[in-house]
Parts: structure tokens; sequence; C-alpha cells
């Protein structure tokens, strides 16, 4: 199982990036007729999901960054997985950032 994998190995994606172009492309696989990007960004929820809570906001977005770089090195459309992954980043920094502002 996916969690299970990330929770005992949070580090897979510094080693080998494997995992990661794996879930995706299992992803691609399941659901024929999505884009590239809803896989891209279906698996960095995956991740992000299944990470271990202790990291930093700054080790997070390393590694989601690691995952994005594995993901468009596949044979895929390259734009999609780009713009989405990118998308979907920038929002779940911008969502830390907010509720950051609105605890202070």
């Amino acid at each position: 199982m996916v969690h299970s994998f990330f929770k005992s190995s949070v580090h897979c994606m510094d080693r080998s990036n494997h995992c990661v172009v794996s879930i995706f492309q299992k992803e691609r696989e399941n659901n024929p007729d999505q884009s590239d990007g809803i896989a891209a960004t279906k698996t960095l929820q995956k991740i992000l999901q299944s990470i271990n809570k202790d990291l930093t906001l700054q080790e997070v977005s390393k590694m989601m960054e690691n995952a994005s770089e594995a993901m468009m090195k596949v044979d895929c459309s390259f734009t999609s997985v780009q713009s989405s992954t990118a998308l979907f980043r920038r929002y779940i920094t911008l969502t830390v950032e907010l509720q950051v502002i609105s605890f202070l």
C-alpha cells in the first residue's frame, strides 16, 4: 500500500524517485482518460497525505519539487505535468502561509 510505504520510508524520494514514478504511472494506468496533469496532482496529493508530520515546510517543498521533477522525466505530457505540479506546490505553500498568518 502506498501510504504504509511512505510512512516506513519517508526519504525514499531522496534516495530514488522510483516510488514517485511508480505511483504516477499506476495513476495513469488506472485512469487512462484523465490528463497527465491530473495524474501528477493526484500523485503529489498521495505523497503529501502519507509523509511524516514532523517535516518542515521547506522539507516538504523540496520533496514535492523532487517528485515533480521525477514525473517530468516519464514519457508523458511534460507541459501538463510541469504546470499542474507547479500550481499544486504553490497552493500548498500559500495555504500553510495563510494558516500561519491567521494563527498570529
